[in-house]
């Protein structure tokens, strides 16, 4: 679960994680995680978010 997320209507998705998610992150040296998003009443979908710095 991330900590916050937003998307902006040109579609631009910014997510902020807790500072133990980027610590285990950073451990693993990952160049992306992946997201799954569910919410009721709509379809389940994930997409991969590349880690920019």
């Amino acid at each position: 679960m991330v900590k916050t997320y937003k998307i902006k209507k040109n579609g631009k998705f910014t997510i902020k994680l807790t500072k133990k998610q980027a610590k285990k992150l950073l451990r693993k040296h990952a160049k992306s995680f992946k997201v799954t998003v569910a919410q009721k009443g709509y379809r389940t979908y994930s997409f991969t978010v590349k880690i920019a710095k």
